[in-house]
């Protein structure tokens, strides 16, 4: 029993966790974009291959391939949880 729920588990996570930029900014997929990485989705693709390798792996395999790891151009921090554009962040 135990097994099959870790199984499932794992299965779900797996399912679940690749390509967090595609699935949170799906219009940066195959777009033009800078040179320039999105600190955020490194760090949930980062996460992802903390807790496990292989999804973590094919997160940042996805989200490089799509580009969708980059920012768009004219963005310097990016948009996200952790780092954002200064001019989002303040109140008007």
């Amino acid at each position: 029993m135990k097994k099959s729920l870790l199984a499932l588990a794992l299965t779900g996570s797996l399912v679940c966790t690749p390509s967090c930029g595609a699935l949170l900014f799906p219009e940066r997929q195959h777009a033009v974009h800078s040179d320039k990485v999105d600190p955020n989705i490194v760090l949930l693709d980062g996460l992802g291959l903390l807790l496990f390798i292989v999804p973590g792996l094919v997160a940042f395999g996805v989200d490089f391939y799509t580009g969708a790891i980059y920012l768009p151009e004219g963005e310097e921090r990016g948009q996200g949880p952790f780092f954002g554009d200064r001019e989002e962040a303040l109140p008007d």
